[in-house]
């Protein structure tokens, strides 16, 4: 049984793929791997773990931040936003008391948007 970030990892990587409309040979050639390491990489009860340079290449292959795979309730449009990869690395060169204010912002924003009717 795979891990909860194996799951969305799977999740992730294959909507990835299908909103490309590409097939898992086609992915494969992007992220120059086999086409046997995608189909595993995105199926739901494999139990092999991704070698992170897996995870990377396909990323890589998609102008995506690794981050970007991992996120849980990630939406298509965000998914492939370049944008959104852009500022994971910048957030994470960032110092750690930069980091803390950014989150703070945001989590004022969150609230300011619960708020909303």
């Amino acid at each position: 049984m795979k891990s909860k970030i194996q799951s969305v990892l799977a999740n992730n990587a294959r909507r990835l793929r299908l909103l490309a409309r590409k097939s898992q040979m086609e992915v494969a050639k992007i992220a120059g791997v086999s086409q046997k390491t995608i189909c595993n990489l995105e199926a739901p009860d494999a139990v092999v773990s991704p070698k992170l340079a897996t995870i990377e290449a396909l990323a890589r292959g998609f102008h995506l931040h690794p981050a970007v795979l991992l996120l849980e309730g990630i939406t298509d449009e965000a998914l492939t936003d370049r944008q959104l990869g852009l500022m994971i690395e910048k957030f994470v060169q960032l110092p750690d008391h930069r980091k803390r204010q950014i989150m703070d912002l945001i989590a004022d924003f969150a609230r300011l948007e619960d708020r909303q009717p």
